[in-house]
């Protein structure tokens, strides 16, 4: 087999495999949201992971969390919960951080169901308070600038700690599409 043909073998396997890995990360499986809550009752169990008891959380030092992420400090739980009660825990805690966003960020409900999905999101992962010291990020969200909104959450602290949770939830504000990322 002379050089050339080699050359030539080399190249096809090597844009074979380049392509899958690309069209692997771009073709990701793109999840379709009409309501944000309910989105987000599927998908939140799948970035905190269910816990039936209760532990302490390794990020936020101090804080004691149980079923889906759910801080329980300073709350009476029992010892062991059911998914199905995380799952009460969940929805009662999506409706009040929607409340939460409607009395700080009233602008909230006028981006679209993707993005009311990705801030709903991060008030449940981080609170409201912690969410509003992102000031630059909300100004770029308020000012519907999605790509700089975006890019202003790629280097916090935040995105480091949440990984897949974080370019997910970026890709979704900049593209006004949600992507499932694999781990």
């Amino acid at each position: 087999m002379s050089k050339s043909q080699l050359y030539c073998i080399w190249f096809i396997i090597f844009s074979a495999i380049s392509f899958m890995c690309f069209a692997s990360v771009i073709h990701a499986e793109e999840l379709q949201i009409t309501c944000p809550k309910s989105f987000l009752m599927e998908r939140i169990p799948l970035f905190e992971g269910f816990s039936a008891t209760r532990y302490g959380d390794r990020v936020t030092k101090g804080c004691v969390l149980q079923g889906y992420g759910r801080c329980v400090n300073n709350i009476k739980t029992p010892a062991t919960i059911s998914k199905a009660t995380a799952n009460k825990w969940l929805a009662a805690d999506l409706i009040k951080c929607e409340a939460k966003l409607d009395a700080h960020m009233p602008w909230w409900r006028n981006v679209s169901v993707v993005r009311q999905a990705a801030l709903l999101d991060m008030t449940y992962n981080m609170g409201i308070d912690k969410l509003k010291t992102f000031k630059q990020f909300l100004h770029h969200m308020q000012n519907k600038n999605y790509a700089l909104a975006s890019r202003s959450l790629t280097n916090s602290r935040w995105a480091k700690q949440v990984g897949v949770r974080s370019r997910e939830i970026r890709h979704a504000i900049k593209h006004d599409r949600w992507i499932a990322m694999k781990k």
